[in-house]
């Protein structure tokens, strides 16, 4: 299994618990803070885009949908600042801290049967979370709030459908994974494996900025980074996060070309059929491996709690909650 390629020891068993206390506090506040470069710079890239755009005359685009923007240039545009918002900073972290990708980012053999079931176990995780996702976006209803999250528009043009189709389920796959299950769980595991995969998992839930959302992420976010920390290879929660957007966006196409009723019972059939092919994968995962839940946390002195704690008690990560609260009141107010 891969180790993480951080300049901490990859073993504290011989190291006081204040020193090891120390150093994840220390890890996690750098981690939060090139999250929130990230998201400062995603927004002023979105912002400097418009008015390089306005200076070209090219807004004004009829449709309110696409913020007066022509439809394939939004697309565009979109993908290019958030590949660029949210690699740039990752790189230059791990430049700072003279950490090569190739020693960041899991990429060791894995047999394409164990990755097949590992994936099969991820989808299904990640399909089942949008039933606590309902509820909450239920409760907001029942408060008087639309529920609405942020999301990007859409019309009938079939050049629109495909940029759309990349933008939502080609881009954040990578993107995503390169930050969450790269750089923030590589650098959590010299703490255990354990408090990385719950603490990845959480700051991935926040960086979604909504609470529909947060509760979405949070599982899926732990099973993404439970299969990279298993199988040792990030392609894997990469597929894994490709399925489960692909899925959701073709579902939001089929209403183009097919009646609501239509569409409705193709995703409960899917939904179904997808829960029950991950609770089929974890069982034949579990019967496989009797290891499968065991997770090596190292020799560590603190508990997985404590860790936990101290990994979201730092000014980095108290920067960020508080970012990601007023984000989320923000959207339920807004959409």
């Amino acid at each position: 299994m891969n180790q993480p390629a951080t300049g901490f020891p990859a073993d504290y068993g011989r190291y006081a618990a204040g020193q090891e206390k120390k150093a994840l506090r220390w890890e996690a506040n750098r981690l939060c803070i090139v999250l929130i470069v990230i998201q400062v710079l995603v927004s002023v890239l979105s912002l400097l885009s418009r008015i390089y755009l306005r200076e070209l005359g090219l807004l004004g685009y009829p449709l309110d949908a696409f913020q007066g923007v022509p439809p394939i240039l939004y697309f565009l545009s979109y993908a290019s600042f958030y590949l660029v918002g949210l690699t740039l900073p990752v790189l230059l972290y791990w430049g700072i801290r003279h950490i090569s990708p190739a020693q960041a980012l899991p990429f060791e053999p894995v047999r394409p049967a164990s990755a097949f079931w590992m994936i099969l176990f991820g989808v299904g995780v990640c399909t089942t979370a949008n039933i606590p996702s309902s509820m909450v976006v239920s409760f907001f209803k029942s408060m008087g709030y639309s529920g609405n999250v942020p999301d990007l528009p859409l019309n009938e043009d079939p050049f629109v459908q495909v940029l759309f189709f990349l933008t939502l389920a080609v881009v954040p796959p990578l993107t995503e994974e390169l930050i969450f299950r790269g750089a923030i769980l590589n650098g959590l595991r010299p703490f255990g494996d354990t408090a990385a995969i719950f603490g990845s998992a959480f700051l991935f839930a926040l960086y979604h900025g909504n609470f529909a959302q947060m509760v979405f992420a949070f599982p899926c976010g732990l099973v993404l980074a439970f299969a990279v920390v298993k199988t040792g290879n990030l392609w894997v929660a990469v597929l894994i996060h490709f399925i489960n957007n692909g899925t959701s966006v073709l579902f939001q196409l089929s209403q183009f070309y097919t009646d609501q009723a239509t569409a409705s019972t193709a995703y409960m059939i899917y939904f179904i059929g997808s829960a029950l092919a991950g609770v089929g994968a974890l069982i034949f995962l579990s019967r496989r491996n009797k290891s499968l839940f065991q997770l090596n946390n190292r020799g560590s002195l603190l508990s997985t709690s404590q860790k936990f704690v101290t990994t979201l008690w730092n000014p980095g990560a108290v920067a960020l909650i508080l970012l990601s609260l007023v984000s989320a009141v923000y959207v339920l107010e807004t959409y």
